[in-house]
């Protein structure tokens, strides 16, 4: 049988995620804030959506940055 995916995207239309920046994005700890709080937020999310079978993914421009989260439906 087919497996079912479920996908949520969330996109914005700010400035976009440095190149440099997005290479690293979901390391644990990587933060772009002055006043931070570990800058885990990211890597957390990464960790749990592999531990259900699904992924997370960043593409980004000046003018739209989208997220892509996929679990197992």
């Amino acid at each position: 049988s087919r497996a079912e995916t479920a996908v949520i995207t969330v996109e914005d239309d700010g400035p976009g995620i440095d190149p440099a920046v997005q290479a690293a994005l979901f390391t644990p700890g990587l933060t772009t804030k002055s006043e931070s709080h570990g800058g885990l937020g990211l890597s957390i999310v990464e960790s749990l959506m592999a531990r259900m079978g699904g992924g997370v993914a960043c593409t980004s421009r000046p003018g739209k940055t989208v997220f892509t989260i996929s679990l197992p439906a």
